[in-house]
């Protein structure tokens, strides 16, 4: 894994092992075959990813019993589907699994959201793994309001 990649499971973990919170782990690889063993392949691949990211996490922090999934999906939910060798198909997820209702609060949300920007712009190799861009707003999105049944017959109603 990279040295940068290594810091934002660090930066993950501190945040991640006060929660009270399971943690699922997913690995994610390209559709692009791995070629160097037969007995090999991208299967196996994103599960070791998937399990290194859990070890890193555990190793910095987050407890044992709250990692209670690590997901290997090789190729099959494609990031950018409509380029399957693209390298930001190979990465983690981590889902943090919410059965309170509780959105938790992140104190070092923007060195982590930093971080990530500064990972994408580099290019990415096959053992280099990557993590989705986490984005956090001061504010939930605000749902659009619907549109006035009335005003919908005034304005669609022939003149």
């Amino acid at each position: 894994m990279s040295g940068s990649g290594q810091q934002l499971l660090a930066l993950l973990a501190d945040e991640l092992k006060n929660l009270p919170n399971a943690l699922l782990i997913e690995g994610h690889t390209d559709a692009t075959q791995y070629l160097t063993d037969m007995s090999y392949s991208n299967w196996e691949l994103s599960a070791d990813r998937a399990n290194t990211a859990r070890r890193l996490l555990q190793q910095d922090g987050v407890r044992r019993d709250q990692v209670t999934q690590v997901r290997g999906y090789a190729d099959q939910l494609l990031r950018v589907k409509n380029n399957p060798a693209d390298p930001s198909n190979r990465r983690i997820s981590i889902l943090v699994k919410n059965d309170h209702g509780i959105t938790p609060e992140f104190a070092n949300a923007k060195a982590v959201d930093k971080l990530s920007r500064a990972e994408q712009n580099h290019p990415t190799h096959r053992e280099q793994f990557r993590l989705p861009l986490l984005q956090r707003s001061p504010h939930p999105p605000m749902p659009r309001p619907l549109p006035n049944p009335r005003q919908l017959n005034r304005t669609s109603s022939p003149g």
